[in-house]
């Protein structure tokens, strides 16, 4: 089957708009810059007016290239807003789909138990404890199908980190439509990682370190990764790939601090209830 593809024009974007866009508060657009961000949802004005039925992806994703004049004017415009200020969502409004490694093959999660790295209270354990997986979250932009290896990066939009929570079985993870997905604390675009194949990584809870590594040790190439899928479905913007780490799982319980990092992104904690 051919690869389908969309307007060229929204692969420029990602070799030219370098940006860390948070969506945050009641779902407002930031451009984060260090420890700061400025409120650019102005900007989204620009985006094409939809009517039913709506074309499929997340819309901001599929128009970045569109928006770059637009954000960089509402980012010299707008205030400095500490990023510790505000309430972090997930920085892709709205994911397609989430797929997630598995075993074997991809494991297909609900978009609707996507949240952000501020929205722990919605996060409630089912029980005394639950299992807790973090990957590199890898965010497609534009619609494709049958993408070879050495062109995957082509389709991406950018990275954040995600983590996935769920029911902790006598096996380790549950990978299962049920378990939560949070993604943050921000969309990097692809510009600014080059080649997400050596990324540091490390994870925390309540202060204490779980694991430290690399994604070039990650369950799942990223180039593999975003191939494999696209073979089997075909892909959209926003649609989110998560790439999990080899150890798998660790547990929590209710309360506990999650702190997770990947180089080139930045960290974000999370505290669930």
């Amino acid at each position: 089957m051919p690869r389908v593809r969309g307007p060229r024009t929204e692969i420029y974007c990602f070799r030219v708009c370098v940006m860390r866009l948070a969506r945050f508060g009641d779902n407002r657009l930031g451009l984060v810059d260090g420890y700061v961000l400025r409120d650019i949802t102005s900007a989204t004005e620009r985006l094409p007016n939809f009517r039913w039925p709506l074309p499929a992806g997340d819309q901001l994703i599929a128009h970045l290239d569109a928006m770059r004049r637009a954000i960089k004017s509402a980012g010299d415009a707008a205030a400095r807003i500490p990023v510790t200020d505000v309430k972090l969502l997930s920085p892709v409004a709205n994911p397609p789909r989430i797929f997630a490694t598995g075993r074997p093959g991809l494991v297909l999660r609900s978009p609707t138990g996507v949240f952000g790295a501020g929205e722990g209270d919605k996060l409630g354990l089912a029980g005394p404890r639950a299992a807790f997986e973090m990957a590199l979250a890898v965010v497609i932009g534009e619609k494709a199908r049958n993408v070879s290896a050495k062109d995957a990066l082509d389709i991406v939009a950018g990275y954040c980190i995600g983590l996935g929570i769920g029911a902790a079985e006598e096996h380790g993870f549950g990978q299962s439509t049920e378990v939560l997905t949070v993604l943050g604390p921000w969309l990097v675009t692809a510009d600014e990682i080059p080649d997400p194949r050596n990324l540091g990584l490390r994870i925390a809870v309540d202060g204490h370190l779980q694991h430290e590594g690399s994604t070039k040790h990650l369950a799942a190439g990223v180039l593999q990764l975003v191939a494999h899928a696209s073979r089997a479905f075909t892909l959209y913007p926003g649609d989110v790939l998560l790439s999990g780490v080899p150890e798998g799982a660790g547990t929590l319980h209710p309360g506990a601090t999650i702190r997770a990092t990947i180089d080139g992104i930045g960290a974000m904690d999370v505290k669930v209830s």
